[in-house]
């Protein structure tokens, strides 16, 4: 039987799995279909497939292959059966697919000899103040005490043979109730991996924390590593840990221990911008069937979902603790820049935007594309770029009325962040 499988690192490739289960074998074809008109380049896949009781004790006998080609894969056990055999895995690989296409990969037993692991892949070294994380052509910088998004360093920072990026303060920032700024500070890191061993495909670090000088929020954070690319995938979740007080046996809004907050976003450092290009929709999810799927603008771009553009946008769901709906309209509000005119439209629909952004300083040109998941669908979002910053509005500034995160409960929100550096020879 034929059935799909959840696949939240990659959202434009379709996964199926079908188990072909023989005495002493392990045949899993899993079939990935890229409906996208778009070929795709090291395509982060994961997928978690369970196995029978006894069927698997060394997850080291499994390859995954291609035409008969190996794939560089990286195995995580998830959990056990009682006798110690293996019960579910996860498997994380990266895979290139042409526009509109189909393709088999196979999950069985090795007829090979398992050979020992690689040398290359995620490799980590940590000094008193950060923990550096090297991949193939990028080393990132991640801060111990505080929370930040990656920024490139300097041209004159940077080693000869890696792009160098840096966490960055002051670019995760909850901003209060009365317009008070907090930065996130850490207090626990731990890993998805043994360190000590390179990572094949990817490396997740789990931080979590508080903000500084605000004791009603805290923040988790999980920041995964790719080895061949410089994607970085982030979920965020703020949460309240205290406890409901009860009024007369009735948990409602407004309660006196929630936490009331105007705003929380991050912020990306952006200089001499280049050019500026956005899509509103994934390609093959677009209702419009003539749109194209970049378009350029010049200056800065806004992007705010205020609602879930549907029929049902004013459900009295959406009302605050003062049973006021603080929605002003229905669908998203875009505007930008096209010369030295400002285009804005309120549009009735749903958006799934990424923003593009390339930069030039001398002789380096780097770029920085952005994408925050469920844009839509956890409504209000807002994606900006502006003269020195891209701003993700997790919690957007532009939702009147604030936000409540009531005793006990938890949001998170995912984001990618791609960033990449190309140096640039001029030929005189």
């Amino acid at each position: 039987m034929t059935k799909p499988l959840k696949t939240p690192d990659n959202l434009n490739v379709a996964i199926y799995s079908q188990r072909n289960d023989t005495l002493n074998m392990t045949h899993v074809p899993i079939t990935l279909k890229n409906n996208s008109k778009f070929a795709k380049h090291l395509e982060p896949i994961k997928v978690s497939i369970p196995f029978k009781n006894g069927e698997i004790f060394n997850i080291n006998t499994l390859e995954l292959v291609n035409d008969e080609q190996q794939i560089n894969k990286q195995l995580t056990v998830l959990t056990y059966w009682p006798n110690m055999s293996v019960k579910w895995i996860q498997v994380d690989f990266l895979f290139s697919s042409n526009a509109k296409s189909e393709t088999t990969v196979l999950l069985k037993n090795s007829e090979l000899k398992i050979t020992e692991p690689s040398s290359s892949g995620v490799k980590v070294q940590e000094s008193a103040n950060h923990i550096a994380i090297e991949t193939k052509s990028s080393i990132f910088q991640l801060s111990k005490t505080q929370l930040g998004s990656f920024t490139e360093q300097p041209k004159t920072c940077r080693s000869e043979t890696k792009t160098q990026f840096k966490s960055t303060e002051n670019t995760l920032v909850l901003t209060d109730k009365n317009g008070i700024e907090h930065q996130p500070i850490i207090e626990k890191i731990t890993f998805s991996s043994n360190i000590t061993v390179p990572q094949p495909i990817k490396l997740t670090f789990f931080i979590t924390g508080s903000f500084k000088n605000q004791n009603l929020t805290r923040f988790e954070a999980e920041i995964t590593f790719y080895y061949q690319s410089n994607i970085t995938k982030w979920r965020l979740s703020v949460h309240n840990p205290k406890a409901m007080q009860s009024n007369n046996g009735t948990w409602d809004l407004g309660n006196e221990n929630s936490s009331f907050f105007k705003s929380f976003c991050v912020f990306i450092p952006c200089e001499n911008k280049a050019s500026l290009a956005y899509k509103i929709h994934d390609e093959y999810l677009s209702p419009f069937q003539n749109e194209l799927p970049w378009h350029v603008v010049d200056k800065e771009l806004s992007i705010f979902q205020a609602s879930s553009g549907g029929k049902n946008w004013q459900s009295d769901n959406h009302v605050n603790y003062q049973g006021k709906n603080c929605i002003e309209f229905n669908g998203y509000k875009i505007s930008s820049f096209i010369g030295q005119n400002i285009n804005s439209d309120i549009i009735e629909g749903r958006a799934t935007p990424t923003v593009h952004v390339s930069q030039s300083n001398k002789n380096t040109e780097s770029t920085i594309s952005v994408y925050i998941e469920n844009f839509w669908q956890k409504f209000p979002k807002s994606l900006e770029v502006e003269p020195n910053k891209i701003t993700l509005g997790l919690f957007p500034e532009q939702a009147k009325g604030g936000f409540e995160l009531q005793p006990g409960e938890k949001n998170q929100m995912f984001f990618i962040l791609i960033t990449t550096a190309i140096e640039t020879v001029y030929v005189l």
